[in-house]
């Protein structure tokens, strides 16, 4: 018999294919469905506590507000301060509640711990007014930076900010320049 036709015949009887022993076949086998699992848990702890939306429960029906609509609500409530600037926001259900977490770039100069209060209690005052919110809201501020704001330069610039389904980085602002 050909040597072809031996190595087709080892292989076909559970061999070694003639240059690899079968116990490194099936501990690297074994080792890439470990890697797989590995990464798939990483995935799925990583996602967990994001939250898509918020439900607001009402006695003649719910409300599902999309944390996109959240991410527009916020920004013109961010609006109303002509100190700052709208970098991020991200929502994440904990418990019985939501943490709001906003990253902010603020003018020079600015007080932060009263402008920051000033900042949650608007929100939260505004959750409460339009949306009916009754679970529990803790509002995050980062401060991502001191730009000078309301000039038109920091808006002019494009920013980078994570898409809420993919996790993926996404380009917003203006484009006009590019």
């Amino acid at each position: 018999m050909c040597p072809m036709m031996q190595g087709l015949s080892a292989a076909a009887n559970g061999g070694n294919w003639g240059f690899l022993p079968g116990e490194f076949l099936r501990g690297a086998g074994v080792g890439m469905i470990v890697v797989l699992l590995v990464l798939l848990v990483i995935l799925v702890v990583r996602r967990q506590g994001r939250a898509r939306g918020v439900l607001v429960v009402g006695e003649t029906g719910d409300l599902y507000i999309t944390a996109n609509a959240i991410r527009e609500f916020v920004g013109r409530v961010i609006e109303e301060f002509s100190q700052a600037e709208l970098y991020g926001v991200s929502l994440r259900q904990t418990g019985a509640g939501y943490t709001l977490k906003l990253a902010l770039t603020v003018a020079p100069g600015t007080d932060l711990a009263p402008f920051v209060e000033q900042v949650r209690r608007r929100i939260l005052q505004q959750a409460a007014d339009k949306a009916g919110m009754d679970k529990p809201v803790r509002v995050n501020v980062v401060i991502r930076g001191f730009t000078a704001v309301g000039d038109g330069a920091a808006k002019a610039a494009p920013t980078l900010q994570r898409n809420a389904m993919t996790g993926f980085p996404q380009i917003s602002g203006s484009t006009d320049d590019l």
